[in-house]
């Protein structure tokens, strides 16, 4: 893969082996990484069982304490440097946090969570760092944005879907969807 931010890519991956190395002493200590257990039935043949564990909630839990942590630190300063980054979270992370906050948990956390579900855990693999890499750098670095509004039209329904043209569309919501992302 040819990385375009060199000095991005060192920092983020040490940031993110520091936190594997975090994160597997706590288990080492005693923390409980959460499983989810799912049955897959087929219609010929045996049930398909899937145990996979649940980093997601794990890395979140622990969040505050990765951030208080030396490699956090020099991965946020090179993030600051870093014009698309800024946009990238300010983008994903809405209004209330501050830029830090915003670049840590759009980023940093976002990053290492791929990374340690890539893994199926905390046994590194530089394999699954890079392909999280480049579809971080790829959303930050990439020849387009998509941009995405949901906006209420109060006394229209449509069963399907509409082209207005110019990739504007309208569609019926979701139950609860408007609600998920108002302010």
């Amino acid at each position: 893969m040819a990385v375009r931010a060199p000095q991005l890519h060192l920092t983020l991956r040490a940031f993110c082996l520091g936190a594997f190395v975090f994160l597997g002493r706590a288990l080492e200590e005693g923390d409980d990484l959460p499983f989810s257990f799912e049955e897959h039935v087929q219609r010929a043949g045996p049930a398909l069982y899937e145990y996979r564990p649940l980093v997601r909630t794990f890395v979140e839990s622990r969040a505050s304490a990765l951030a208080g942590r030396e490699d956090a630190r020099i991965a946020l300063d090179e993030l600051l440097r870093e014009p698309a980054a800024a946009i990238f979270a300010r983008a994903h992370a809405g209004p209330k946090p501050s830029e830090e906050q915003a670049l840590f948990r759009t980023v940093l956390v976002s990053l290492l969570i791929s990374t340690a579900e890539a893994c199926g855990g905390f046994d590194w693999d530089d394999r699954a760092f890079e392909r999280a890499y480049a579809t971080l750098e790829h959303s930050l670095f990439g020849a387009s944005r998509a941009y995405a509004a949901v906006a209420p039209l109060v006394g229209i329904s449509v069963v399907t879907q509409v082209e207005l043209g110019g990739g504007i569309r309208m569609r019926a919501a979701a139950t609860g969807e408007l609600a998920h992302h108002w302010p």
